[in-house]
């Protein structure tokens, strides 16, 4: 019988670990946070730089911030993943600040990433080429029709986030050195999907309430002080982001600590013939 995720449990064991051990995840965090730092603080410097020199003709600097900003936020998301699923499940790098991997593992991540986002894009232009050609082609005025397209496009976005969601582990997979990433993870998922899904709206609950929190004194008190708002919108993001992927990475090793059939079958002992 295939195994079920214990999502509320999961999700309490994924929040708890995270809060005991937040040092070592400091320490496994720390360098990819540093490179999404350094991305923010260039892009500061260009834009100080322009108004400081006041240049009659100035180079537009804002393709340049944001390539600048894109990579920096990139590179650390994925050397993020790397490290903290190596933590979660091999327990590595917890002991020391400075962990950064540019090496065959970021490169096949990196890859597979895109190709996810192109596969995701492929799927979103699907649905959004089958809803025009439904409106614009074959579909009547009537509210009936409306109502029947409304329908086919949320069948087709569910369809859309299941297929997402069941390949969404080969990030953990090339982590930490498995082969065939989108298969191990369709695999791994198979009837769990819809338990996965909640567990990380689970997980997302600190995200938001600390968003909440830090929302309220700018909707309140300062929603007339711009700078004082992005630099706190700035101050959140840096937070929140390492936050947002240690529940993750630590959730999805759980999953996979759960549903790994290897696992499961090495620890059970041998019966006697």
């Amino acid at each position: 019988m295939k195994t079920k995720i214990p999502v509320w449990k999961t999700a309490k064991l994924t929040i708890k670990n995270v809060w005991q051990n937040k040092l070592e995840w400091a320490h496994v965090l720390y360098a990819p946070w540093i490179v999404l730092v350094m991305g923010y603080l260039i892009v500061f410097l260009i834009g100080r730089t322009e108004n400081l020199y006041e240049l009659d003709n100035p180079p537009n600097p804002l393709l340049l911030q944001f390539a600048i900003l894109f990579f920096s936020a990139f590179i650390s998301k994925v050397q993020m993943l790397i490290n903290g699923f190596r933590y979660a499940l091999l327990k590595e790098g917890g002991n020391r600040w400075w962990t950064l991997h540019f090496n065959r593992r970021f490169c096949k991540l990196v890859l597979y990433y895109a190709l996810f986002l192109c596969i995701v894009g492929l799927i979103a232009g699907g649905i959004a080429g089958s809803l025009f050609f439904t409106f614009h082609v074959i579909a009547s005025t009537s509210t009936e029709t409306y109502m029947l397209t409304g329908a086919g496009g949320i069948l087709l976005a569910l369809s859309a986030l299941y297929l997402i969601l069941r390949v969404s582990l080969y990030t953990l997979f090339i982590a930490i050195d498995q082969k065939r990433p989108f298969r191990s993870s369709w695999h791994l998922l198979k009837g769990n999907v819809g338990r996965f899904a909640a567990l990380l709206g689970l997980c997302l609950v600190p995200i938001v309430m600390i968003s909440a929190i830090s929302a309220l004194p700018r909707i309140v008190a300062f929603s007339h002080l711009a700078h004082f708002n992005m630099a706190l919108e700035l101050i959140m993001t840096l937070v929140l982001t390492p936050l947002m992927l240690a529940l993750f990475t630590k959730g999805a090793s759980l999953v996979y600590q759960t549903l790994d059939e290897k696992k499961t079958v090495a620890k059970t002992p041998r019966s006697k013939k």
